[in-house]
């Protein structure tokens, strides 16, 4: 089967040693989106020929057997009303900007997914899709160690932004007593080592964010955690459990494609 994957969440052609700028990946990818995007396409069924689409490299839908839609805000409007002649799978990774031509695309999806209930409940408020389902982010678990012998402090980690909410994270350490890890901006394996080495892991961002990875890998590494309700993940059920939120992330890849055959 031959499968139009249509987005603008692209991989980099070559590595660089560089931290990127504006908090975004260095390396291959340029941040969650990008690296899950890559990870659900490795988890494909054996006979699917999927070839990537962007903006700038359109190719009529006409020539696949099945499109799916994993980023909309680099498309034009005639381009998304174009993907919703073809009953497209429509997965999105954060919160969308309103537009006709994108609510036209999700009502005319084959089936419209998110990663968490809070993202669909927000999406839900203005489109009508015909059906709806839920993936987490596809990551390796096997990175993230699950700290035991942790010091008592906190971190903060996230893209050096006023609205990650760093200056409500470190008020709430002061009120605990807590020294608090910043790392604004930092390699992720610089993040993953102190999560593993530390008890807390906190979180307040001003606006929504759909999933929230960095929590994810803070639970995995055995933190106790604080976030607010703009936290995504904070939906699903029992997520804050290390072993249940191993098992959904390790299935990802799985659940994807389970639910673009559907």
């Amino acid at each position: 089967m031959k499968i139009g994957w249509y987005t603008h969440h692209t991989e980099r052609d070559v590595k660089t040693p560089e931290i990127a700028a504006n908090g975004l990946f260095s390396g291959r990818f340029v941040g969650g989106a990008e690296m899950s995007d890559y990870e659900y396409r490795k988890h494909a069924p054996k006979d699917y020929e999927i070839e990537i689409v962007s903006p700038n490299t359109w190719l009529d839908p006409e020539i696949f057997d099945s499109v799916i839609v994993t980023g909309t805000d680099a498309f034009s409007d005639q381009q998304l009303l174009t993907l919703s002649e073809y009953e497209p799978f429509v997965f999105v990774h954060h919160l969308q900007t309103q537009r006709y031509s994108l609510k036209f695309l999700i009502d005319q999806s084959r089936m419209f997914v998110t990663h968490t209930p809070a993202h669909m409940m927000r999406e839900l408020m203005w489109t009508k899709p015909k059906r709806t389902g839920q993936v987490l982010s596809c990551f390796d678990t096997s990175e993230i160690e699950l700290g035991e012998d942790k010091f008592t402090q906190a971190v903060w980690a996230g893209r050096n932004h006023p609205l990650k909410g760093l200056l409500s994270a470190k008020f709430w350490a002061a009120q605990q007593k807590l020294p608090l890890i910043v790392h604004k901006d930092s390699p992720r394996s610089d993040v993953l080592r102190d999560l593993t080495a530390s008890k807390w892991f906190v979180h307040l961002p001003l606006a929504f964010e759909s999933e929230c990875r960095t929590a994810m890998e803070a639970v995995l590494a055995g933190c106790k955690i604080h976030v607010n309700d703009f936290v995504g993940i904070s939906s699903v059920e029992d997520w804050d459990q290390p072993e249940v939120l191993k098992n959904m992330i390790d299935k990802a890849g799985e659940t994807f494609w389970r639910l673009v055959q559907q």
